[in-house]
């Protein structure tokens, strides 16, 4: 449902359900909050169907919007609260309107009928189609369950997973549950594609839905900032868990708030296990100028998305999304990529797959160097980064950052040669594989034809 209007959702909602008579649910992806003046609802979907449960996440996979047959099929009502981290969208009454913001989505989500083995192993393939299609030789992502990190090691052992697989889990894991990640981490052969590199957790949500937690009040909704999704003392303790146990802690931070609070975590743990692994922030998309100096001294990587600048057509799409929900005086704030470099942060590109409508690198490169939109508008060109740390940022510093560094991330003596011959130098101008197209792939030496 990418890039659909509510009449283009209607007729794909009516078109799957006269193809799929049988399924109990429909389930869809990719419609943007961006794109409504206000947050559809329940009785939206109602109008093409009102008989089977509905429910469509958005784009960014924070949120998710049901019909009223979803909302039965959950057991929510009036009365069910708001879980931790989470907000059940209500109308004056008090009735949830069908929106589901954050960690309120799983009481939808939990209640949806379970996938198979076999559901899990087609869309991972899917998605590997996907990736591998756009000139990636590995992946890192998550965090994923358990069952489908077991999927993943199925297929490689099938022989089926063709793209390395560096997979989180989840950071906020009950104490039991962790245990049973570590068994399975490391339980995993070394020279497997599959591998656990992280932990991930989620410090706020997206900035569409006005749940990216803010220092200061939003400049178009004075009466909210946003909030804090986990405690302080429960977010520093998970992060000292998954650094004992020798992985990176990774945590998704929108607003500067919680990039605040996740600097704060990484902190508290270098501060009581005097670690050098590399934990990250994903996405910094806000940071506040005090903030973007505490990177280097802790060691932190910024793990962010340049094709999220290049993804909007021109200025005023941009003033029309990010900037009014900010406000002109941070705005200098927002993808401040070369005041993280300055800050010493450990500087990580990728594209959030699936969250992205854009998820090509050599497109992502172009962004972050030139920081144009696509009509070839500037936005704060003084954010831009240099062409190789780019490139290092595609390739070497990811590969560093999980403990892969002597193994793949460059071209050199004794590494697994994941390779990838394009037509010519991607930090030369060209805006994406369209233009400059893939030629050959290699991983661990072997020839692949995604």
């Amino acid at each position: 449902l990418q890039g659909a209007s509510l009449p283009n959702i209607h007729a794909a909602v009516n078109q799957y359900s006269h193809d799929h008579p049988s399924d109990p649910w429909i389930l869809g992806r990719g419609w943007n909050a961006g794109g409504f003046a206000q947050l559809p609802g329940r009785l939206d979907l109602d109008a093409v169907e009102s008989t089977r449960p509905v429910a469509l996440t958005d784009h960014s996979g924070h949120n998710l919007w049901t019909n009223s047959a979803a909302i039965l099929a959950a057991g929510i009502t009036k009365s069910t609260p708001d879980p931790l981290g989470g907000k059940i969208v209500r109308d004056s009454s008090g009735q949830p309107t069908g929106m589901f913001l954050d960690a309120a989505k799983g009481l939808v989500v939990s209640k949806e009928p379970a996938l198979t083995d076999d559901d899990r192993e087609k869309y991972i393939l899917a998605g590997q189609k996907m990736s591998l299609g756009v000139a990636c030789t590995s992946m890192q992502g998550g965090p994923v369950t358990l069952e489908q990190a077991q999927a993943y090691v199925r297929l490689d052992q099938q022989g089926r997973l063709v793209q390395r697989a560096f997979l989180w889990g989840p950071l906020l894991a009950k104490d039991v549950d962790f245990q049973q990640w570590l068994a399975f981490a490391k339980g995993l052969p070394r020279d497997g594609k599959v591998q656990i590199a992280a932990f991930k957790g989620f410090a706020d949500g997206t900035f569409a839905t006005s749940t990216g937690a803010l220092l200061a009040p939003y400049a178009d909704n004075p009466n909210s900032s946003g909030t804090l999704y986990v405690a302080q003392d429960t977010m520093n303790n998970a992060v000292v868990r998954a650094n004992r146990a020798g992985f990176p802690a990774a945590i998704h931070a929108i607003g500067d708030l919680a990039v605040r609070s996740a600097l704060d975590a990484f902190e508290y743990s270098k501060q009581t296990l005097s670690h050098s692994l590399v934990n990250r922030v994903e996405h910094a998309v806000l940071v506040d100028p005090s903030d973007a100096q505490r990177f280097g001294a802790l060691g932190v990587a910024a793990s962010v998305q340049p094709v999220w600048v290049y993804s909007y057509a021109s200025r005023s799409a941009f003033s029309l999304g990010p900037e009014v929900r900010v406000g002109a005086a941070r705005v200098s704030n927002l993808y401040a990529w070369h005041a993280l470099v300055a800050g010493g942060a450990t500087m990580m590109f990728g594209s959030d797959l699936p969250s992205s409508d854009l998820y090509d690198p050599v497109t992502g490169l172009f962004s972050a160097i030139s920081r144009q939109f696509q009509n070839g508008e500037s936005f704060s060109p003084e954010q831009r980064v240099d062409a190789d740390l780019a490139m290092a940022a595609y390739t070497t510093n990811p590969a560093v950052a999980i403990g892969w560094g002597d193994r793949i991330g460059k071209i050199a003596v004794g590494y697994e040669a994941d390779l990838v011959l394009l037509d010519r130098d991607p930090r030369s101008g060209s805006k994406g594989l369209a233009d400059n197209p893939m030629k050959q792939m290699w991983i661990a030496g072997t020839v692949v034809n995604p």
